[in-house]
């Protein structure tokens, strides 16, 4: 007999390959992103300003007004000085010629920013590995990184958000870009 396979949300193609992967602009969910069930605290989907003055963004990165959205940690409720929350991408293929790049916007903003990190887990060893640092307030604007990956195993991509000192720390991204070089697991029917 003949076959038909029907892919699920957000899978296309003969091998259901998902495309969400590589761009998050964040308009319609977190995409393939996920918090982890490990950390602290989560980061929380949203639009238009955080919940305290003077820390995190007003608007989004993608539209630059209210409406459009981003995730972010916020950091005026009942957490710990170095309480964490880690946002995780779905499994991306080993990439060994430099052609992956990383793309996103952060936006640090208030006197008690902490840290945000950019890791790679590898799936063989679920060590990880720090791609991309930045700590302290680095003002009230959306900022660019750009990241090459390079590696031999599967790997998840996992931002890593700390919490400072005080209420004045939300930490946001928004518009999380991977060249199709990157390459995705495929799901077969």
């Amino acid at each position: 007999g003949i076959f038909v396979c029907k892919c699920h949300d957000r899978f296309s193609g003969d091998l259901c390959q998902i495309d969400l992967k590589y761009n998050c602009d964040f308009e319609n969910g977190t995409c393939t992103w996920v918090n982890s069930k490990s950390d602290v605290f989560d980061w929380t989907y949203h639009r238009g300003s955080t919940l305290s003055a003077n820390t995190g963004p007003s608007n989004d990165h993608t539209y630059a007004n209210q409406s459009g959205h981003y995730v972010y940690i916020e950091t005026s409720k009942e957490r710990e000085p170095g309480a964490f929350a880690d946002f995780i991408s779905a499994i991306y293929l080993p990439s060994t010629d430099r052609s992956c790049h990383i793309q996103f916007y952060y936006h640090m903003y208030g006197n008690d920013v902490a840290d945000l990190t950019l890791y790679a887990e590898y799936q063989t060893t679920k060590s990880r590995s720090r791609l991309w640092s930045m700590s302290g307030n680095q003002g009230n604007v959306w900022h660019r990184a750009d990241v090459i990956m390079v590696t031999n195993d599967r790997y998840r991509l996992v931002f890593h958000g700390v919490r400072g000192e005080g209420y004045r720390g939300d930490i946001a991204l928004d518009d999380i870009t991977l060249t199709p070089t990157c390459l995705t697991e495929t799901h077969g029917c």
